[in-house]
Formats: C-alpha cells, structure tokens, sequence
C-alpha cells in the first residue's frame, strides 16, 4: 500500500497514485481500509502531495468501496492497453489546510 506513479499508463504518470494489494485470506478484516487510509495521510501530510488517484478495474466492487470509504470519486475512465480495457481513474483532493 502506498502512493506510486503509473508509468504504465503514460496519460497519468505524472499523477500519484494511492495503490492496495491484499492476499485474498486477508479480505474482510478491515486491513486495507486501515493502511490504505494511512497511507493517504501520510501522502498529504508528510509528502505534501496535492492529490491522488487511484485506477480500478469497474467491476472490483472491493475496490471501488474502498476508495469510496477514503474520500474519493469517480473522475474518468482511461483505456489500459496492458490490459486491453477501460478502468475508472478515482481521484482525491488533499484537504485544505488553511
């Protein structure tokens, strides 16, 4: 877990990107909500990034619950040519700090 840039989609590498990765007998514990919001903070706060993204897979409802929990919304769709297919770009805003 943890902010990277996207090179494999060179429309978006310039963008950070907020990614998570479970072992599927660790689904369901809460652990990916816990990391994945801890590793927003820590983006925003101590790296002082202005925003992330994350890029899912339309029908991962796990992860499009997840991104939903941490503040973030649907910006667009984006075609993926590893993969061959459209994916959803979710982007969050840092909080205003002033």
């Amino acid at each position: 877990m943890g902010a990277a840039y996207p090179t494999f989609l060179p429309e978006l590498a310039a963008r950070p990107e907020l990614g998570w990765r479970l072992a599927r007998e660790a689904w369901g514990r809460g652990l990916a909500a816990e990391a994945a919001g801890a590793a927003r903070e820590d983006a925003f706060a101590r790296l002082g990034l202005s925003e992330l993204i994350s890029i899912i897979h339309p029908e991962n409802r796990r992860s499009r619950r997840l991104a939903a929990k941490l503040g973030m919304v649907v910006e667009r769709q984006v075609h993926n040519p590893v993969l061959g297919r459209e994916v959803d770009v979710w982007r969050l805003a840092a909080p205003d700090v002033s």
